[in-house]
């Protein structure tokens, strides 16, 4: 188990079997949502799998009493920060959450191998370069 930050987790290449991110996008803009799905891709080794809680939405969240406020995703744009990451999703469910009667996502993905995004580039599928930036 190691703790560190979400934009760069100090972990050599490929090398982690599991990370976990929940509830926690929300606190950065779109750019370190993207770079902390890309850091977590890059650390999980071949075959590892990722676990994913996000408040899912549009706009922004407030919390009561609170100075923090979050941004709210729509699951198409994680999804697509995901894929463009090579981490394919194997599970994805979405609920209510009671207590805030706001709608979370929960991905279980898993890395996706070389050959795979090679494939794609071959099929002419589109790049994920571009940043996503939400105004």
């Amino acid at each position: 188990l190691a703790r560190g930050s979400m934009v760069a987790l100090g972990c050599p290449n490929a090398t982690c079997a599991a990370v976990i991110c929940t509830f926690a996008l929300h606190h950065v803009d779109a750019s370190g949502a993207q770079q902390t799905i890309r850091e977590v891709a890059r650390v999980l080794a071949r075959g590892g799998v990722a676990y994913f809680a996000v408040w899912e939405g549009e706009g922004v969240i407030e919390h009561r009493g609170s100075e923090v406020a979050g941004s709210l995703w729509p699951a198409e744009q994680i999804q697509k920060w995901l894929h463009c990451a090579r981490l394919l999703i194997a599970t994805e469910r979405e609920e209510i959450d009671p207590q805030t009667n706001q709608n979370v996502i929960y991905i279980h993905t898993y890395k996706q191998s070389a050959d795979v995004h090679v494939a794609q580039k071959a099929a002419g599928q589109r790049s994920c370069r571009r940043v996503v930036r939400w105004t």
